[in-house]
């Protein structure tokens, strides 16, 4: 009798894993896009504006030592970079919170700047990226934590031609 109990048990709960396992597919499919429309938004060209409209007003920005948007907002802008460079990344793994109020999302980055001396072919440089999202109380997410290191220069595109990565990045170089 008790093992029929729990079989009955476990085939009435099963619809319910089952959303729950549709509904984590669907915050990880955000997350995703959410960091796609920042990235796009930074290739516009108004990187700094960019981060503040992603950025929860109680997020941490790390390279500013900024402890909430209103203080990273405060700082004087950085110059506009100069022509020919180029920010671009794109997300190639997101997971999120069972509860849907956090999550984050991992990938790459790749830097495109002018020779230095004007001559010859322009500098990449590759790097890991790291954001962390919280969901506002609109429904949407913005960023409490984003960065990432610049790597070993060498071993970056080794890595991005694994085939067991979960996307397949498009920037290589």
């Amino acid at each position: 009798m008790n093992n029929r109990y729990l079989v009955l048990t476990a085939f009435a709960l099963l619809p319910i894993v089952l959303v729950s396992a549709a509904d984590k597919a669907a915050l990880k499919a955000e997350l995703m896009q959410a960091e796609r429309e920042f990235a796009a938004d930074v290739a516009k060209g108004d990187i700094s504006a960019s981060f503040l409209k992603f950025m929860a007003p109680d997020g941490f920005a790390p390279g500013d030592f900024a402890l909430s948007r209103a203080e990273l907002a405060a700082k004087p802008a950085p110059p506009p970079p100069p022509a020919g460079f180029k920010l671009e990344w794109e997300p190639l793994y997101a997971d999120a919170s069972d509860d849907g109020t956090l999550g984050y999302t991992w990938g790459y980055f790749k830097i495109t700047a002018p020779p230095k001396d004007g001559k010859g072919d322009p500098r990449i440089s590759l790097g890991m990226t790291l954001t962390i999202w919280k969901r506002q109380s609109d429904g949407s997410w913005k960023w409490v934590f984003d960065g990432g290191p610049q790597v070993n220069g060498k071993k970056m595109p080794e890595f991005l031609k694994r085939s067991d990565l979960p996307n397949k990045p498009s920037l290589l170089p």
